[in-house]
C-alpha cells in the first residue's frame, strides 16, 4: 500500500512540474510576439543557460527562427553595455513542451572596436538545415580601407527530424575569387535587380561557385579560364555534394534568370 501511494506521489509530481514547465515556456514564448522585449532572468537562465550580472544586464528576444510541429528555434540577443557596435546572440531549439533539445551559444554576434570587425550571421533557416557566415575583419584604426587581414567563412550546421544539430562544417571562402560574395551573400534581393547582370557574367559566377570547390571543367574554354587563377585546384567531376545552402539558392536564382534570358 505505501509503495502503491509513493507511486502515485511521484505521478502527482511529475505531473505538476510538467504543468509547470508549460506554465513558464507560454510566457517564454509570449516575448517573443515583439522583437526587443526583455526577457526575465529566470528564464533566460532556465532556457538559454544565461544568467543576468554586472556583464549581461538584460537579454531581449530577436526572433522566432523556425517553428513546425516538432520543435521550435528561438533567437535572443545580448545587447553589450559599451557604445560600440556589439552584441551576441543564442539560438535555443525547444520541442513543443518547451524542453530544450539543443542550443547555440554564439549563434549571432557582432563586435567592432580598435581596427577589428568580427561578425556571424544566421542567412538561411530551414527545418533540416542553418547556413551562417562569419567575417573576422582587421584593419588600420581610423582607416578602413587598409586591410591587415580578412577571412569570411560559412557553417552549415543540419538539423534532425527532432531539432538536434548533427553535423556541421566550416567553409573558407577565397577573397581572391572575382565572385566570392556570390558564396557570402544571397542574392534574394529579387530577380529585377539581378537582370541588370549580363547573361555571360551571370553564367562566370555559376561556373565561378563550382570551380572554387574544384569542379574538373569538360569544356576547354572554362578549364583554360579557371586554370589561370592562383585559387583554382581541379579535383572534381561533380561538386554538388560541396555546394553550401548559400551556393546553392544563388545557382538556383542564376539558372531561373538564365533559362528567363533564351
Amino acid at each position: 500500500m505505501i509503495a502503491k501511494v509513493l507511486f502515485q506521489l511521484l505521478i502527482l509530481s511529475a505531473s505538476l512540474a510538467s504543468i509547470a514547465q508549460n506554465r513558464e515556456y507560454k510566457l517564454l514564448l509570449s516575448h517573443f510576439e515583439q522583437t526587443g522585449s526583455k526577457i526575465p532572468g529566470e528564464l533566460t537562465t532556465e532556457y538559454f543557460g544565461i544568467d543576468l550580472d554586472e556583464r549581461t544586464k538584460q537579454v531581449l528576444s530577436d526572433r522566432i527562427l523556425l517553428q513546425n510541429d516538432r520543435f521550435t528555434a528561438l533567437a535572443v540577443r545580448i545587447p553589450c553595455q559599451s557604445d560600440d557596435i556589439c552584441y551576441d546572440g543564442r539560438l535555443g531549439i525547444f520541442n513543443r513542451k518547451g524542453k530544450r533539445i539543443d542550443l547555440i551559444e554564439d549563434f549571432e554576434n557582432h563586435w567592432s572596436e580598435d581596427g577589428l570587425d568580427y561578425k556571424r550571421e544566421c542567412l538561411i533557416a530551414t527545418d533540416s538545415v542553418l547556413a551562417f557566415y562569419k567575417r573576422n575583419f582587421e584593419f588600420e584604426p581610423g582607416n578602413y580601407d587598409e586591410v591587415i587581414f580578412n577571412e569570411v567563412v560559412v557553417i552549415v550546421m543540419k538539423l534532425s527530424k527532432k531539432g538536434q544539430i548533427v553535423n556541421k562544417r566550416e567553409v573558407t571562402i577565397d577573397l581572391r575569387r572575382e565572385y566570392s560574395y556570390a558564396s557570402i551573400e544571397l542574392f534574394g534581393l529579387g530577380l529585377v535587380e539581378m537582370q541588370n547582370v549580363s547573361r555571360e557574367e551571370l553564367v562566370e559566377i555559376k561556373n565561378e561557385i563550382l570551380a572554387s570547390h574544384g569542379l574538373n571543367f569538360k569544356e576547354l574554354k572554362w578549364h583554360d579560364y579557371f586554370s589561370k587563377r592562383d585559387w583554382y585546384v581541379s579535383k572534381f567531376d561533380n561538386v554538388d555534394h560541396l555546394l553550401t545552402p548559400i551556393e546553392h539558392a544563388n545557382l538556383e536564382l542564376i539558372s531561373k534568370l538564365l533559362i528567363n534570358m533564351k
